[in-house]
């Protein structure tokens, strides 16, 4: 049972860039207990994690968890056990450490009579694969995968760019590239990056706000690392720093001087904004950019043999950004079919003015565009969007599921601009199409979220879909 938090975990960064960052707890002596201490690369074992660590979410993660096991007694010195990560592709094997002093281990906002018992773990994984050349039969599909990016791009704004971004009319899938053997690949995708336009832009690093919120910075990095070390690209992979840093100033400029670009896309998401205010939401908006480029590259130099998971995470922001998407861009994203009959079934009978007011309740729970304070409802929505650009839980284009419902119907000849669909609905028609993809989420996620946090999504909607609650409410039991 989840234990009232009393205590804080301060996450210690290296400052150097080496990877000794740790996490310590404060509060817990508080309770006459020992704090709890983890590095964030592995203490013990014989692999030193040089490309692997914990985030300072993670360590926050595993210390509350570990906190809240002492606090009921289930914590000990010398306990242990092992824990699955990066799809199963790394085991992370724990053990509870003799005490140790505070300033041993420099917890140094620990009280003066604190002890510290650490958590030290080792890394276990395969060897690094040997680096290659992609297989006969995924290179028809790299082929083709390169052929659409290149095409998708705009050759007078290409041809601005630094030579080493302008893709080559003769691509080689040579292992010893920079960027291993996809590298052409690369190079396409961080020249479409580099030379989006505004709205392109913006809906970019919109998506990623939202992926971020509800799954962390850099999600996805950590598969996707396992998966380049797993075929010897790792060196490859961390090649791209640099690179993704050069993406980054071609399209924000610098941080002291903002390119009109990023200035045009500041002005859409920040509205009003002046001042010392403006510049401070530019900057934090720039480091989410940054680590979205980095991940959505970083992709690519596995793009023959990444997981599902790593695609969605690796293009989820790009893929539902740039066009803004409210449905699912493929059926990467789409939520389960079980779930989507939950929602068929609350959605579906509602005729014309009903779908309309869906809209309208939607637009009212959302609250102002530009207010930084957000209604809940809004708040949870852009959540629940953040899952779906992450997750299997999204939903598919309407006129598909909803196809001989009354609902479905009328969607289909909003889709087709018939003059004779109501229109009230034609108002309200994105609204409506955002309330339903939120509320799909909401259900396929129902068995993994707090159910506060879905009552607030799901109570605008308590009178026009009486049948969203019980819906919700069988997903989560499942």
């Amino acid at each position: 049972m989840a234990v009232a938090r009393d205590w804080e975990v301060m996450a210690v960064f290296d400052p150097d860039g080496t990877g000794g960052d740790f996490a310590y707890t404060v509060g817990l002596a508080e309770r006459g207990l020992p704090e709890l201490h983890v590095w964030a690369r592995p203490p013990d074992g014989e692999d030193p994690g040089e490309d692997w660590k914990f985030s300072a979410r993670d360590c926050g993660h595993l210390l509350n968890a570990c906190a809240e096991r002492l606090i009921d007694g289930r914590l000990a010195v010398g306990d242990s056990w092992g824990q699955p990560y990066d799809g199963g592709l790394v085991r992370v094997d724990f053990t509870i450490g003799a005490p140790a002093g505070r300033l041993d281990v420099e917890a140094l906002t620990t009280r003066p009579d604190a002890v510290v018992l650490p958590v030290r773990w080792s890394l276990h994984r395969a060897p690094a694969g040997r680096l290659g050349p992609i297989d006969d039969v995924s290179e028809p599909q790299v082929r083709f995968e390169l052929k659409r990016a290149v095409g998708a791009l705009d050759p007078v704004a290409v041809a601005r760019l630094p030579l080493h971004w302008q893709p080559g009319r003769a691509p080689s899938f040579d292992a010893d590239q920079r960027y291993g053997p996809l590298t052409p690949l690369v190079v396409a995708v961080g020249a479409a990056v580099a030379t989006a336009d505004v709205e392109m832009t913006h809906g970019f690093v919109d998506a990623a706000l939202c992926m971020a919120s509800a799954c962390g910075h850099r999600y996805g990095d950590a598969l996707i690392a396992a998966e380049a070390r797993a075929v010897g690209r790792h060196r490859a992979l961390r090649a791209l720093d640099d690179a993704v840093e050069e993406i980054t100033r071609l399209v924000a400029g610098r941080p002291q001087r903002p390119s009109r670009r990023w200035q045009a896309v500041g002005e859409i998401m920040f509205g009003d904004t002046s001042g010392d205010r403006r510049r401070a939401l530019l900057h934090g908006a720039r480091h989410v950019l940054e680590e979205a480029i980095g991940t959505l590259v970083g992709l690519q130099v596995v793009a023959d043999i990444a997981t599902d998971a790593a695609r969605r995470a690796g293009s989820g922001p790009w893929s539902w950004g740039r066009g803004h998407a409210v449905a699912a861009p493929s059926p990467l994203w789409w939520a389960p079919r079980e779930q989507m009959a939950r929602v068929r079934r609350v959605v579906g009978p509602l005729d014309g003015a009903r779908l309309a007011m869906l809209g309208e309740i939607h637009e009212i729970a959302m609250g102002a565009p530009r207010d930084p304070l957000r209604t809940p409802y809004a708040q949870d929505v852009s959540w629940l969007r953040g899952m779906a650009i992450a997750e299997p839980v999204a939903m598919p284009r309407p006129e598909s599921w909803l196809l001989g419902t009354p609902a479905g119907m009328e969607l289909l000849e909003l889709a087709a601009g018939d003059t004779a669909a109501h229109g009230h609905t034609r108002r309200h028609a994105e609204s409506t199409l955002e309330a339903m993809a939120a509320l799909t989420t909401a259900v396929a996620v129902a068995n993994v979220v707090a159910p506060d946090r879905l009552r607030t999504v799901a109570a605008p909607y308590a009178v026009l879909l009486p049948g969203l609650a019980g819906e919700i409410a069988a997903r989560a039991a499942a």
